[in-house]
């Protein structure tokens, strides 16, 4: 039986994207061994779009999400040329936290249903070889003949979605496979995807929505959420006209100023600090 590396990729294209994302208090993201700069695209079908939509129950907020689960991710090099797609990060964490869906897990951190992932570790030795991210892809293309029916209704979730707008709360965040793509290998990787969710044009408008109305965003969680996403910027990512997270006259509000002098603040002082530094290149050993 080969042996399987001890670190699962998790892609991140939201509040992942920043070391106040990754750290948030509460829900911290287990800490990455290694992160690296990373391009999304559709691999088939329209262009991939990120936008927000996703509502966060707990946070009661709106949160960012791709327009498809059919997903490639290329690592960048500082040598490329401007990449296609849609910018993130991919963090290579400890296989441990991915084992289980309590406190300081990936699934916990990343909102996965808990009674879909916690099946799915339970079969995961049913696969003599291949890598967490490997039998998640596994699972998508090949069902079993007495799988539990969690599984079943995953695969159909992903491949045949999205949901009708009254099961999303009952869904939530799915971990889907994607294509990892680096130094012309091609390996697995993990992304977070919420079928079903309203693609708003900005978030102003998302704000501006019935949706909103219904159940009004708590303005603080909101803005801090905002915030962890755009600090990307200050380890490269850069948002296009593919994208709906950047909102210049959201930003501007009296409110998210002031909120951001503390964020990028903090932020860059962790970009200054040998322990952190940028998510482009941060690299931990595996014996810290």
């Amino acid at each position: 039986m080969s042996v399987e590396p001890p670190l699962v990729p998790i892609v991140a294209y939201g509040a992942r994207m920043s070391w106040a994302g990754i750290l948030r208090p509460g829900d911290r993201f287990p800490l990455p061994r290694r992160s690296r700069l990373a391009s999304i695209s559709s691999e088939s079908g329209p262009g991939l779009r990120r936008s927000f939509g996703s509502w966060s129950e707990r946070y009661q907020r709106f949160t960012a999400n791709l327009s498809s689960p059919r997903l490639e991710v290329r690592i960048v090099r500082p040598e490329d040329p401007r990449p296609h797609g849609i910018l993130g990060f991919v963090h290579w964490v400890d296989r441990a936290s991915c084992m289980h869906s309590g406190p300081g897990s990936v699934p916990a951190a990343d909102g996965w249903s808990v009674p879909f992932w916690d099946s799915f570790v339970s079969i995961l030795d049913r696969w003599t070889s291949g890598t967490v991210p490997e039998k998640l892809r596994r699972l998508l293309e090949r069902p079993f003949e007495d799988e539990p029916p969690v599984l079943a209704a995953w695969r159909s979730l992903v491949l045949h979605g999205p949901v009708p707008p009254e099961r999303r709360a009952a869904v939530g965040w799915v971990p889907i496979p994607a294509t990892l793509r680096t130094d012309g290998r091609a390996t697995e990787c993990i992304v977070s995807w919420e079928p079903g969710a309203p693609a708003y044009a900005s978030l102003s408008e998302a704000l501006s929505s019935d949706e909103a109305r219904r159940r009004p965003p708590d303005p603080e969680a909101q803005a801090r959420y905002y915030l962890e996403c755009r600090l990307s910027a200050l380890h490269g990512v850069r948002f296009g006209a593919h994208d709906a997270i950047a909102d210049p006259a959201y930003a501007r509000s009296p409110f998210v100023e002031a909120l951001q002098r503390g964020f990028e603040k903090l932020e860059r002082g962790r970009i200054a600090d040998p322990n952190f530094g940028s998510l482009a290149g941060f690299e931990r050993e595996l014996s810290a």
